[in-house]
């Protein structure tokens, strides 16, 4: 288990004991156009840090919102940190990422020590709306760099290499394909953890439910 930051909505996360015991990690991202995210790159990359059934548990957890589960992955990949991401975009991946798209040359290599700093530039080269894409969101609401303009650039300069017609993936809905989705509120009841309340030593004051970020607790009547 390894302790997030202060701030964090999630207090820790737990993730394979690989990276625990690793000496330094690198983060490895391919550029993809994703179903859920809008983008697969150095921050969405980092949901590769949960082992075995971990994956399916957060998306359940995340229920119906695409910001949740979007913050949930810049919390995480700033929890980790690898020490530097490298981004191979020399041939990437457009339409329906980020399985079953097409390959589609970029012709670059990008690399940074702040994975939502390398995804905005490579976003900005491909043509892609930063509003669009939630993770932009999240990590502004947590005041990482996200415009552009604050992003210190080095080497050879992004607008030879900009591109154009980058193809989207026809996006999906967080909790999986419609044929999924009927079930996930039976699957997230039997996968999610849930609070329950001490009797014995609750005052009723309502601070747990003020300070939970998920609103997830409510206070019964008196």
């Amino acid at each position: 288990v390894l302790p997030a930051p202060e701030g964090f909505h999630n207090r820790s996360f737990k993730i394979a004991r690989e990276l625990l015991e690793a000496d330094v990690i690198i983060n490895l991202p391919k550029f993809k156009t994703h179903a859920m995210m809008v983008m697969t790159l150095a921050v969405k990359n980092m949901f590769g840090s949960f082992a075995g059934r971990q994956k399916a548990q957060w998306h359940l957890q995340s229920g119906r919102s695409q910001d949740h589960f979007a913050r949930m992955l810049v919390e995480l990949a700033y929890t980790v940190r690898p020490a530097i991401s490298v981004l191979d975009a020399v041939i990437g991946m457009e339409g329906n990422g980020p399985n079953s798209g097409t390959p589609r040359t970029l012709g670059f290599l990008a690399a940074s020590r702040d994975m939502v700093s390398l995804d905005r530039v490579a976003c900005a080269i491909a043509g892609v709306a930063p509003d669009s894409v939630p993770v932009f969101k999240a990590a502004r609401n947590l005041g990482l760099a996200v415009d552009l303009e604050g992003i210190g650039l080095a080497g050879d300069p992004i607008e030879p290499l900009k591109i154009t017609g980058l193809k989207p993936a026809a996006l999906i809905h967080v909790e999986g394909p419609a044929y999924f989705r009927p079930f996930a509120g039976l699957l997230r009841r039997l996968l999610t953890a849930w609070p329950a309340v001490d009797a014995s030593r609750c005052k009723g004051c309502g601070l747990c439910r003020e300070a939970c970020p998920a609103a997830a607790i409510t206070q019964p009547a008196p």
